[in-house]
């Protein structure tokens, strides 16, 4: 029981400590255009500043998604994917190492019925 209990602190410092080393800088994300477009739907104005988006074949379209994607794939790099990985195989075998118990589920709500349990196997 106290190697359990081991583990589960281990996995969760190894989560929580990377998060605790000094302040990282922020991301620094494009700035998006924004354009005046305002369409009436019935009477009511809706303004949708970035339709310019919705044209995935403009180049100003696959600009701004080259720009989002070196920002993401900037801080992906940066992650330790051999750690994470630790970590989720760890936490797969704690889940793994529990007994099975059955769930109850409610039968038979009908109008007025008072709902039966059903504790199946």
């Amino acid at each position: 029981m106290r190697a359990k209990i081991f583990l589960v602190l281990a996995v969760l410092a190894l989560i929580i400590l990377p998060s605790c080393g000094p302040k990282a800088e922020p991301m620094k994300y494009p700035v998006t255009q924004k354009v005046d477009q305002v369409d009436d739907y019935f009477g009511v104005q809706v303004a949708d500043p970035y339709r310019w988006l919705e044209d995935d074949k403009s180049a100003e379209t696959a600009a701004w998604v080259k720009a989002q994607n070196d920002v993401t794939f900037g801080y992906l790099r940066k992650i330790r994917v051999d750690s994470l990985r630790d970590v989720a195989g760890k936490q797969r075998v704690v889940s793994l190492d529990h007994p099975i118990v059955p769930s109850a589920s409610f039968v038979g709500t009908c109008m007025g019925d008072e709902p039966a349990i059903d504790y199946g196997a």
